[in-house]
């Protein structure tokens, strides 16, 4: 059984990024451990203004752990960030 996503903190757009108006999607890979916590957040496709803020917020996620024969396991997920601006922002 897969971990699901239970608690998703919000994003937030670096000012200085925003400002420049760079956009793209960073994809972290997270391992979560038994408890559904985060305990590594790697970056594995990289926009380097906007990395420190997708890992940070993926970091306070929180999961149903993943489960094997009923019992909570670690696993890893890839997840993508989207960071977009839109029109009138």
């Amino acid at each position: 059984e897969p971990p699901r996503l239970v608690k998703q903190t919000p994003l937030t757009y670096p000012p200085a990024a925003f400002d420049q108006g760079i956009e793209g999607t960073v994809r972290v890979e997270l391992v979560i451990d038994e408890e559904g916590k985060v305990a590594r957040a790697e970056v594995r496709e990289s926009v380097p203004e906007l990395d420190a803020a997708a890992v940070a917020a993926m970091r306070q996620w929180l999961f149903t752990p993943a489960r094997k024969a009923g019992k909570p396991i670690v696993t890893v997920v890839s997840v993508p960030m989207d960071f977009r601006i839109k029109a009138g922002e």
